[in-house]
């Protein structure tokens, strides 16, 4: 009796989306990203809020500190936004590519509140001029989270940086007492090498995905009947490589 040929057949597996968005990324790593960002607009919510009760509330009441009205509107105008970005993430139907651009604005957006909280709502003292500006953090967890090409990424990043100088320039025009240019620059140094080193993670990231997509290209196969047994034992077909 004639022995039935054994074969060996593609796996069928579900199709690869093979569409290119935003820096690169495959589809599904672009969604994951957007998802990403998602929670991050509504973590955003919540530390503005966090922000609005202490400046409200708890400095005034403990430690005396001055209720500003100022303050509270920005950090009020904050929240809305921030909360407007989780409710059209949320429940948009545009393309991921939309909404990763969405995400660059929030970042720009949610700089331009520090750098007013920083140089408009408080005094322009020595010691608040000399501390890190929260823009560094802006700009750091944007990168990691939101989507885009490098170049977007590096625009976006540099305008985050420059509110805090250009609340400086504001503050000047308002007849404030401000350092100089020069002086003004290198406070905010650390923001700006933040937003050069920004472009690392949208540059490292589309890579990975182009990897991710051509191992998911290259397919992959199993027996449909057993090759043989032996003394080594039975032999077998794995994804990408043989196991005896």
């Amino acid at each position: 009796m004639t022995a039935a040929p054994k074969v060996i057949a593609p796996r069928e597996s579900a199709p690869v989306s093979t569409s290119m968005t935003t820096g690169g990324l495959p589809d599904e790593l672009l969604n994951e990203q957007v998802r990403r960002l998602r929670l991050c607009a509504a973590v955003a919510t919540g530390l503005w809020a966090f922000g609005l009760v202490m400046d409200a509330f708890v400095r005034p009441g403990t430690v005396g500190s001055p209720f500003l009205v100022s303050t509270l509107v920005i950090e009020a105008v904050a929240i809305a936004g921030s909360g407007l970005l989780f409710g059209y993430l949320r429940f948009t139907t545009h393309a991921p590519r939309i909404q990763a651009q969405a995400g660059l604005v929030f970042m720009v957006l949610n700089a331009m509140g520090v750098g007013l909280l920083n140089t408009w709502a408080r005094p322009l003292t020595d010691d608040a001029l000399n501390e890190l500006s929260w823009n560094t953090i802006v700009i750091l967890v944007g990168a990691m989270l939101i989507p885009g090409t490098p170049k977007q990424m590096l625009v976006a990043a540099l305008l985050s940086a420059s509110m805090d100088p250009l609340g400086i320039g504001v503050a000047a025009l308002r007849g404030r007492e401000v350092p100089t240019a020069l002086h003004t620059l290198i406070l905010f140094l650390p923001s700006y090498a933040c937003a050069l080193a920004a472009v690392v993670p949208v540059t490292i990231l589309p890579r990975l995905g182009g990897k991710l997509r051509h191992a998911r290209e290259l397919g992959s196969y199993h027996l449909e009947q057993l090759l043989g047994r032996g003394g080594m034992g039975e032999v077998w077909l794995g994804r990408h490589r043989l196991l005896a």
